[in-house]
C-alpha cells in the first residue's frame, strides 16, 4: 500500500485518510438501511484501514439515529396536526389522534432497536404540534412523554406476547393487539389527564381521561394495522396480479367512501353507506392480501374522520351536537377496523388450513403409491419366488414410504437409497 501511495505522490497517512473518507458514506448507508433490511453494519468491501474504525461507525450510527428521528418527528407532527384539527371543547383534547397509530406501527415493524429514534421523534413531533396549538411548553413536554410511553408500552406488550414479526394471522393476535392498544391508551390517559387537569383545569378528570383514552385508542386501532401491514408487504411483496386487483379495489373503495359520505342527512344513502362500501371491503378481505383489506378499512375510517372534522354529510349535520357526532364517528371507525381485522384473520386462518390440507393430500398420495408398490412387489415374490429381486424392490418401496412420512428428512433417505 505504501508503494502505491508513493507512486501517486501521496503519503500513507493521506492515502488512508482519503480511503476512510470514501468509506464513511458506505458505513452511513449500511446504518440507515440496517433497521429496514433486518441486517447489521458490515465492513465487507471497505478499505482495510477503515474496517475497524469505530469512530466512523459510531458517527454513522449517530447520524442514522438523528435521521430516523427526524423522519419520525415529521410524520408524527403531520399526523398530530391532523388530529388537532378537531378538539373536544370541555377537555381540550383531540378527538382523534392518528399520530399514536403511526408511531406504534413503526415501532412494531422495526422493533426496539429503533426505539430511541421513535421516542425522540414522538417527543419532538408532539412538542412542535402542541406549541403551535397555543399550548405551554411544560404542557407540551409532559404530553410528549405520555405519548412516547404509550407507544413503547403498546409495542413492548405485542412483542412480549407474540414475538416478531407481528402479523394479523389469527384471532388471538387480533385480540392481543386490541388489548395492548387499550392498556397503552389507558396508561397514557391516566397520566395525561392529570397533567391537563392540574395545569389547566379545563374539565373534570373523568371527562379528560375518557376523551384522551378514546382519542388514542381510535388512532391506534385505525392507523397502526395499516403501518404493520405495509411492513409485511415490504418483507413479502405481492405478485403483479395481486397488486392490480388490490389497488383497483382500493380505488373503488375510496370512491365509494367519498360518494356516500358527501350526501347530506336527508338522503337515504346517508343512513346506509355500507350498502356501497361493505361489499368492496368483503372482497378485499376474501380475495387479497391482508394488507389490502386493512387499507380498505383505513380508507373507510379516514372518510368518517374527515367528514366529522370538516362537517361533511351526515357526520357534519349541524342539528346534531358535535359531541354526539364525535362519539358516532369514533364508534364507526373502531367498528369498521375491528370488523376487517377479524375477517382478515379468519380468511388468513382458512388459507393456512387449506395449504396444510393440500400438503397432507400430497403426502397421502405418496404413501398410497409406496404401499401400492410394496403390494405389487409382494405379489411378484409370491408368484416368481425371486427372493433377491424382491428384497431390492421391497427395500426401495420401504424407503419411499418412509420418505412420505418424513418429508423434511428426504435428503438422508436419498443417500440411503443410493
Amino acid at each position: 500500500m505504501h508503494a502505491s501511495a508513493a507512486k501517486s505522490g501521496l503519503s500513507p497517512t493521506t492515502h488512508n485518510t482519503r480511503s476512510t473518507g470514501q468509506a464513511f458514506p458506505r458505513i452511513l448507508v449500511c446504518e440507515l438501511l440496517a433497521p429496514v433490511l433486518g441486517g447489521s453494519l458490515t465492513a465487507a468491501g471497505l478499505p482495510q484501514a477503515s474496517r475497524f474504525r469505530l469512530t466512523n461507525a459510531a458517527t454513522a450510527r449517530g447520524i442514522a439515529l438523528l435521521g430516523s428521528a427526524a423522519v419520525v418527528s415529521i410524520v408524527y407532527f403531520l399526523a398530530a396536526r391532523l388530529g388537532l384539527a378537531l378538539v373536544s371543547a370541555p377537555s381540550d383534547v383531540a378527538v382523534f389522534w392518528p399520530a399514536s397509530g403511526v408511531a406504534v406501527g413503526l415501532l412494531i415493524i422495526f422493533g426496539q432497536r429503533v426505539g430511541p429514534a421513535v421516542v425522540i421523534g414522538v417527543i419532538v413531533g408532539t412538542v412542535a404540534a402542541s406549541v403551535m396549538s397555543d399550548k405551554s411548553l411544560l404542557t407540551s413536554v409532559l404530553k410528549a412523554i405520555c405519548n412516547a410511553s404509550e407507544v413503547v408500552l403498546a409495542s413492548w406488550l405485542l412483542e412480549r406476547l407474540f414475538g416478531r414479526p407481528f402479523e394479523f394471522g389469527d384471532l388471538r393476535r387480533v385480540a392481543g393487539f386490541l388489548v395492548a392498544a387499550g392498556l397503552a391508551s389507558a396508561a397514557s390517559a391516566t397520566v395525561g389527564a392529570w397533567t391537563m387537569v392540574l395545569l389547566h383545569g379545563y374539565a373534570p378528570y373523568g371527562d379528560v381521561w375518557r376523551a384522551w383514552l378514546l382519542s388514542d385508542l381510535v388512532g391506534i386501532i385505525a392507523v397502526a394495522p395499516l403501518v404493520i401491514g405495509l411492513g409485511q408487504m415490504w418483507r413479502e411483496p405481492p405478485t403483479r396480479a395481486e397488486w392490480i386487483e388490490g389497488l383497483g379495489l382500493l380505488g373503488l373503495t375510496a370512491l365509494a367512501c367519498l360518494y356516500t359520505m358527501s350526501f347530506h342527512a336527508g338522503s337515504w344513502l346517508a343512513f346506509s353507506p355500507s350498502a356501497f362500501v361493505l361489499p368492496l371491503l368483503l372482497w378485499l378481505a376474501a380475495r387479497c392480501r391482508p394488507t389490502f383489506g386493512i387499507a380498505g378499512a383505513f380508507l373507510a375510517s379516514m372518510s368518517i374522520i374527515y367528514a366529522t372534522i370538516f362537517g361533511i354529510g351526515r357526520f357534519g349535520e349541524a342539528a346534531v351536537p358535535l359531541i354526539e357526532r364525535v362519539k358516532g364517528a369514533q364508534v364507526a371507525t373502531m367498528t369498521v377496523t375491528i370488523f376487517l381485522l377479524v375477517l382478515t384473520a379468519l380468511f388468513a386462518q382458512r388459507k393456512k388450513a387449506e395449504e396444510g390440507l393440500r400438503k397432507s393430500e400430497r403426502l397421502l398420495a405418496k404413501k398410497s403409491y409406496a404401499l401400492a408398490s410394496l403390494h405389487e412387489v409382494g405379489s411378484r415374490l409370491w408368484l416368481k419366488r425371486d427372493l433377491n429381486y424382491a428384497l431390492d424392490e421391497i427395500l426401495a418401496g420401504a424407503i419411499a414410504l418412509l420418505g412420505a412420512d418424513m418429508a423434511p428428512s428426504g435428503s438422508w433417505i436419498a443417500r440411503v437409497a443410493c
